[in-house]
């Protein structure tokens, strides 16, 4: 009687543990879902309309530029039309950085969805949910990386575009009203 008492005691301890692990999983897929949203809130406040204006003012402004290329101007201009090129470089990367961002949130997110519903249902072996998981927060640590690269591009822009945008104008208008002068 005692070698069964110890057997079913043996095995309740097993089970416990192994609903502790269950716990501890899907408290670590939950702490993931909410840094996705957190993410994907941020990813979809992307401003597209804003994002297109710049583009248009950019487009306009480069061919305006390269009008007056064969001008001499001071190096102030020139530094003020460099900075801005440079800032125009990144807006095509902007909107590529946001939706390749988005797309890796959806699919750690399908893959988490399906990990928990493995978890709960108890199929497979524990021990490769762990593993499992930790590929996930790895690629959760990757996409974050991303983002904030993603996220200080877009703050830089946000902040040093219009501005550049300014500088250029004036600098167009202050050369065409010069040529029409002349």
């Amino acid at each position: 009687m005692q070698k069964w008492t110890f057997i079913i005691s043996i095995a309740l301890l097993f089970a416990a543990c192994a609903d502790l692990k269950k716990s501890e999983q899907e408290d670590r897929i939950a702490a993931m879902e909410t840094k996705l949203d957190a993410l994907e809130k941020e990813l979809n406040d992307f401003d597209e309309a804003l994002w297109k204006t710049w583009t248009t003012d950019a487009e306009l402004a480069t061919k305006q530029l390269k009008q007056l290329e064969a001008d001499t101007i001071p190096l102030e201009m020139a530094l003020q039309i460099d900075n801005y090129r440079k800032l125009k470089e990144k807006l095509p990367g902007l909107q590529k950085g946001q939706q390749n961002c988005l797309n890796q949130v959806k699919a750690i997110r399908k893959r988490l969805k399906k990990l928990k519903t493995d978890i709960e249902n108890g199929n497979g072996r524990r021990d490769k949910y762990d593993e499992f998981l930790s590929t996930e927060e790895q690629e959760l640590e990757i996409l974050e990386e991303k983002f904030a690269l993603y996220k200080s591009t877009y703050d830089e822009l946000q902040s040093d575009f219009p501005a550049a945008q300014e500088q250029v104008n004036a600098i167009i208008a202050e050369r065409n009203l010069a040529e029409e002068v002349q």
